[in-house]
């Protein structure tokens, strides 16, 4: 073959590959990257990027485009089955989504469900111990992500009190209940098994079945107060379900029927939460979800700890790592 030939075809080949290197070397905001760049190539790696997410009350943050505390996203109206006003379409794997603050606005209004997966090399992260700015470090620094798994959230039309101190009103069902005045602790309500009376302590509920009239005896205050809820039970605020490779990491969930769902998913990592008052179980793990881990949990005060899903001969859930987790004081009242 001629020299000069195969010399020009080695060029040609040459000038095509770095020019298809340059038009496709673009960093995930369109920006063009230099192409001083293009001889490095760990500098055509997207970088990953950290997103904020807050609670419905005391939005909107700034302009709500999700990129720092201040300006965090938040939910705006109803949503079904998914964080409300999270652009999901903006977060890529390797992506943090931090979630700070008490979550707590309603039944299915307040529940993390990610819609897409990330990758075996880079997780898609969902955090709850989210920075307030950058270069955070001290406990003050951090907003804690908490969830509370609302049924229904009650606030006004409330009678009463009677002599006991009891409030009433029409109610569909409340087998479990929790209570939260002025944005403090949330306090699980006890569910007494009679009529009120002058053995009703602070912080009691009852109801004689399904649509029969509710009865409330609160800690302390007004039930009808606009900053005084009364919550029921609600489904699992965190579903892991037909996505890959996520990790859900130093969150707070409580109050739920289950308080963490895995279904249908791969590589699902749950590190670090703190899980308790769960009536059915605090982490679900149903069929086909594979090659995840359970690190450093802190579960408790549930009817189930951790309940893996086995009752198939096929498609169950294989090859967990479980290590380091504190799981007390399980019993079926949860």
């Amino acid at each position: 073959m001629n020299n000069r030939f195969c010399y020009q075809h080695i060029l040609s080949f040459a000038f095509i590959s770095l020019f298809s290197i340059i038009a496709v070397a673009s960093d995930r905001d369109g920006m063009s990257v230099s192409s001083e760049a293009v001889g490095d190539v760990s500098q055509l790696a997207v970088e990953s990027k950290q997103w904020f997410y807050r609670p419905k009350s005391g939005g909107p943050y700034g302009n709500s485009n999700g990129e720092t505390y201040e300006n965090a996203w938040h939910l705006a109206g109803y949503a079904y089955r998914k964080v409300g006003a999270v652009n999901w379409a903006l977060i890529l794997p390797g992506d943090t989504l931090y979630v700070g603050g008490t979550h707590d606005v309603g039944y299915e209004d307040n529940v993390i469900q990610p819609p897409m997966s990330g990758t075996l090399e880079k997780s898609i992260v969902i955090d709850g111990n989210m920075p307030k700015f950058e270069g955070a470090i001290n406990a003050n620094d951090f907003d804690p992500g908490i969830y509370v798994g609302v049924g229904l959230l009650v606030s006004n039309g409330w009678a009463g009190p009677d002599a006991f101190g009891a409030w009433s009103k029409s109610f569909n069902v409340a087998s479990r209940a929790f209570e939260r005045i002025g944005g403090g602790d949330l306090v699980r309500l006890i569910k007494q098994s009679v009529l009120p009376d002058e053995t009703w302590l602070a912080g009691s509920f009852y109801q004689s079945g399904s649509g029969e009239t509710l009865y409330y005896k609160p800690t302390s205050g007004n039930p009808n107060d606009a900053d005084h809820y009364y919550y029921t039970e609600g489904n699992e605020p965190v579903r892991i379900k037909d996505v890959n490779y996520i990790t859900v990491r130093n969150l707070e969930v409580v109050g739920a029927n289950r308080g963490i769902e895995v279904s249908n998913a791969q590589g699902i990592n749950l590190e670090n939460n703190h899980l308790y008052w769960h009536s059915n179980t605090a982490i679900r793990v149903g069929s086909n979800s594979d090659s995840g881990t359970l690190i450093g949990n802190d579960i408790h005060d549930s009817a189930n700890g951790v309940y893996f899903i086995s009752t198939q001969t096929v498609n169950n859930s294989d090859n967990w790592h479980i290590a380091y987790n504190e799981v007390y004081n399980i019993d079926q009242f949860g």
